[in-house]
């Protein structure tokens, strides 16, 4: 130990070296000064220990004072290294806390976890909680709150006894459900983050959160969903980083005049009562889905094993069959699309069936790997390799969606719609740009869909502001596939039909909302709109955007990096408005039945 510091353990002490009361009481001063040291680099410059040593020392502070109880030595104040400083709570306080602690081993244990937070000293929302119970008992599941704290913990002492008490603390109903620690599960693939994260914050998910943890799959307590992917070198699945929701109402500071300021307005505006479901159904792999309740504290989640939707709500849980409006797919890509994501999505018992949406939604169903431009410009060899195998004719690329799409309307009765983007929108630029007419394999069809285009034009006769070719790829399905919808950039999809704020399912997320391309999430709130998107092949949810994945294998030849953070996840949409992700992993979309 670094002798600058005075300090002496009981095996110094009892050498004689320095009187131990003095030795403990110099280490005691300097622990619980935070203000001095709030981060625990501090104490260690201090202390000249690391702080793996210091918690020792203070392991053996505390028994010595247990053990000497007349010895007059002050508690310590529980030290935390988090985001921002150190979270500092009395001894005799933390105590307190104790009876909401939940038993670790129980949740290692669990096969399925409900994770949910809530805010300290913040009121539960009785409708939410109770629906949360419902459903741990229905999918015997484990309820496991992480909590949130905004501004001081407020102390009081008893002016008799001179203890310190909490003002206020955790509803009663949270006993033996809250997690104080960080705590790994699935064998090291995910953990349960406890840094804190200020509620207020306008976004959760920064590089510096999502960093943490190293390649774990990180949860963290925020009162609203969030989520992100980040590549995993080395690791089939990317890293998955979350946000909880909360089952506590908003209690953010009020001036004198009972108003909260902007940040609090906005965190109470975009509060979410919600919770993350986790199935462990792998070694290292699980599933998880959101849970996003209403202002009556329902909420839907998927019943694989019965077909279509179940409603927990706080009087119980109902089953719907035909509770789901839409299924939107990652984006499908034909021809290069995953097998097993193909027939869990499309085949038998796969969720299309399972779950009996009333609406289909298709992302890049067109892939346009017949004229890929990548190619022309610099894959030779691949381009002899697609010559051999007539994957260059844009007819037969054509002629496979066209058969893609009979397939998919033979598996359900529901109306199926394909969003325009990036990839169809590849052999627009083939036939603007003229490089069909150097193209032998195609040079017919190009020949003809361009005549299309300029026929097209003519027949609608439009003014000189709107004077634009139908996309050539949605022209030609429409002709093949009367019965499927083909959108275009400027149609509007709203769903589910008939609810106060439907979701916008016909944006792509290539281009923003003024036509210019982009790849961020962000960017797309300024539509004002809750909307669901794909294009990126990474699931995220930021506020009222949410992002589906793609249906493709996550390996890809024009991937130039050995991992990314693509996921194969679709989007499903309740007749209510309430959205879930949901992942394929492994060939499976749902984890424990």
């Amino acid at each position: 130990m670094n002798t600058k510091t005075g300090i002496s353990m009981s095996k110094r002490a009892h050498a004689g070296e320095v009187d131990i009361n003095k030795g403990f009481l110099e280490f005691a001063a300097k622990w619980n000064d935070a203000k001095s040291y709030p981060a625990t680099y501090d104490l260690e410059h201090e202390l000249g220990e690391t702080f793996a040593v210091i918690q020792k020392m203070a392991e053996e502070y505390t028994r010595y004072r247990t053990e000497n109880s007349d010895a007059g030595l002050p508690p310590l104040i529980w030290r935390r290294a988090v985001s921002g400083g150190t979270i500092a709570v009395p001894e005799e306080v933390l105590k307190q806390l104790d009876p909401f602690r939940i038993d670790a081993d129980s949740v290692r244990n669990a096969k399925t976890i409900v994770v949910t937070s809530a805010q300290f000293g913040a009121p539960l929302n009785m409708h939410f909680w109770s629906a949360i119970n419902h459903y741990a008992e229905a999918r015997e599941a484990l309820i496991v709150v992480m909590p949130i704290k905004y501004g001081p913990i407020r102390i009081a002492t008893d002016d008799e006894t001179g203890e310190a008490h909490l003002t206020s603390t955790f509803p009663d109903e949270l006993r033996g459900r809250i997690l104080f620690e960080d705590l790994s599960l699935c064998g090291g693939g995910l953990t349960l983050n406890v840094t804190r994260l200020r509620p207020t914050l306008m976004r959760f998910l920064t590089n510096s959160i999502c960093e943490m943890g190293g390649v774990a799959s990180q949860v963290f307590a925020a009162p609203k969903l969030e989520l992100e992917y980040r590549p995993r070198v080395g690791h089939a699945a990317p890293k998955a980083i979350m946000t909880t929701g909360a089952c506590t109402h908003p209690n953010y500071v009020l001036d004198k005049l009972g108003q909260q300021d902007r940040t609090g307005e906005i965190a109470t505006e975009e509060h979410n009562f919600a919770a993350v479901v986790v199935e462990f159904c792998y070694k290292k792999y699980f599933h998880f889905r959101q849970l996003h309740a209403n202002g009556k504290g329902e909420f839907y989640d998927i019943a694989p094993d019965r077909g279509g939707a179940e409603l927990f709500t706080p009087h119980g849980v109902e089953h719907f069959a035909n509770a789901v409006s839409a299924i939107v797919c990652g984006d499908w890509h034909n021809g290069m699309t995953d097998r097993n994501v193909r027939l869990g999505t499309f085949g038998d018992r796969g969720m299309v069936q399972n779950l009996n949406p009333d609406h289909v939604i298709l992302h890049d169903l067109f892939d346009g790997n017949s004229i890929n431009f990548f190619d022309v410009s610099g894959m030779a060899s691949r381009r002899a390799h697609k010559a051999r195998l007539q994957w260059d004719s844009l007819e037969k690329e054509l002629d496979a969606c066209k058969k893609e799409l009979d397939w998919m309307s033979s598996k359900t009765k529901a109306q199926i719609y394909v969003v325009a983007g990036n990839h169809p929108e590849f052999t627009t630029k083939y036939l603007e740009r003229m490089t069909w007419v150097s193209d032998n394999r195609n040079l017919e069809i190009g020949a003809r869909l361009f005549l299309e285009m300029v026929d097209d034009l003519k027949r609608r006769k439009l003014s000189k502001s709107k004077a634009k070719a139908t996309d050539p790829v949605v022209a030609w399905l429409r002709t093949q596939c009367p019965n499927i919808h083909m959108l275009e950039r400027q149609d509007a999809l709203l769903l589910p039909k008939g609810v106060n704020h439907p979701i916008l399912c016909s944006m792509h997320g290539d281009l923003g909302t003024s036509g210019v391309k982009t790849s961020s999430v962000a960017s797309f709130r300024r539509m004002n709109q809750r909307i669901t998107i794909g294009h990126s092949h990474s699931a995220a949810i930021l506020g009222t955007v949410w992002r589906v994945g793609t249906s493709t294998s996550r390996r890809q030849f024009y991937v130039t990096s050995p991992a990314t953070n693509w996921t194969n996840t679709h989007c499903v949409i309740y007749k209510n408005g309430q959205r879930q992700l949901i992942n394929f992993i492994k060939g499976r979309w749902f984890g424990k039945v």
